[in-house]
């Protein structure tokens, strides 16, 4: 049989059904990483969390999720060893009591809660004279890793940029350190009372008559006073 012109010379093929033209079904569910709501009505948009991050590589590549441990909450650190008594408010002298010459560094040791980038300390003085005071952190082989610039304190909660952040690893032992040069007992702090200085451990307090040395021994007596202090992040 001949074909007339303009006649087709094979089947005719109609539209695809259910697929819109060849596309992906109107009502299927989709996880898409850009906002295509407009041709896929049933498709939701993956947002990455705290903590998580995408990192796209283009069509036809791949798409990477990483995750990482989020920041701890505060308190970021926990005592060694437990006080008898609460909070009241004293000097801490060289020899460990509550006057005489407060000159030079202590150190208080503490437990990281978690690894956490810490950017200033707190400490709370109830009695303050012109004399200047630096805070600091040791690692547990009493190496200095963090200070303050110098400060003239305040009667109350004092907040204390560090130089430079550091991050402190979880379950690890670290020291918070206080230096003046303060050699009266005219400035006080918020204390904890009662900590035992009967203990073997090592781990308990570094001292060192200079100024926030670069590493810290024990030259001074142990005190059962603790000023109120703390990291933060």
């Amino acid at each position: 049989m001949g074909f007339r012109p303009g006649q087709a010379k094979g089947p005719s093929v109609g539209p695809l059904s259910g697929g819109g033209g060849g596309g992906a079904p109107a009502t299927a569910t989709f996880a898409t990483i850009a906002n295509e709501a407009a041709t896929l009505p049933n498709s939701r948009r993956l947002v990455a969390g705290s903590n998580v991050s995408f990192v796209d590589a283009g069509a036809g590549s791949t798409l990477t999720i990483s995750a990482s441990g989020g920041p701890i909450a505060s308190p970021y650190a926990k005592e060694l060893w437990p006080f008898a008594t609460n909070e009241t408010e004293s000097a801490i002298s060289q020899a460990g009591t509550g006057s005489g010459n407060n000159s030079g560094t202590r150190a208080f040791g503490f437990i990281s809660e978690g690894t956490v980038t810490i950017s200033q300390m707190v400490i709370w003085f109830s009695q303050v004279t012109g004399s200047n005071f630096r805070l600091g952190l040791y690692d547990a082989g009493a190496n200095r890793i963090a200070q303050t610039n110098r400060f003239a304190p305040a009667v109350g909660i004092n907040v204390v940029p560090l130089i430079a952040p550091v991050i402190l690893t979880g379950a690890m032992l670290y020291y918070m350190g206080l230096w003046t040069n303060d050699t009266t007992s005219n400035n006080r702090y918020l204390v904890l009372t009662g900590r035992s200085i009967t203990t073997t451990s090592p781990n308990m307090q570094k001292s060192d008559p200079n100024e926030m040395p670069t590493t810290i021994g024990t030259a001074f007596t142990n005190t059962a006073l603790r000023p109120w202090m703390m990291v933060s992040g």
